[in-house]
């Protein structure tokens, strides 16, 4: 087995959060104002149009005001994976011992058969807790293969160091 690097890290896509934000408001904001006048009786679609405008743009700021960059090391020197949270609000962070890790393996969230689902790793914790590792807009969210090797290279880095 070849040595790895003593640390390792992924970070979250800051451009990829702003965008879709950006994304929402501006499409919520078009539909709002195009079905501004509302016609018709209660559950039209004028109504549903402009309801749902309102709803994208409340997403799209809800995304700008409470969205987090993180940011997820892997130190094999420390024997640790650490996960950081930033925001305009402030800043977290979270430490996991090597071995307070039990397993880890990846899952998936959303539905293949309605859409692209992302994945994740889920590190289950002997202390019986658990963590979600690249949870969000991270590179290879969509990407099974991406994730399994994440998976594979902490597991690795558990036992190797």
């Amino acid at each position: 087995m070849s040595r790895q690097q003593a640390t390792w890290q992924v970070q979250s896509s800051r451009e990829t959060r702003v965008a879709a934000a950006m994304g929402l408001l501006v499409v919520g904001a078009l539909l709002a104002y195009g079905f501004r006048a509302m016609e018709g009786p209660v559950l039209s679609g004028s109504r549903a149009g402009f309801a749902l405008g309102v709803l994208l743009m409340g997403l799209g700021a809800g995304s700008f005001l409470f969205g987090h960059e993180e940011t997820i090391t892997i130190d094999t020197r420390q024997r640790r994976v650490f996960i950081e949270r930033s925001s305009w609000r402030g800043s977290s962070r979270r430490d996991i011992p090597f071995d307070e890790i039990a397993e880890a393996h990846v899952e998936q969230l959303g539905d293949p058969e309605g859409g692209t689902p992302s994945y994740h790793v889920a590190v289950k914790l002997r202390s019986g807790g658990s963590a979600n590792l690249f949870v969000g807009l991270f590179p290879g969210m969509w990407d099974r293969s991406a994730m399994e090797s994440r998976c594979v290279r902490l597991l690795e880095s558990v036992r190797v160091s």
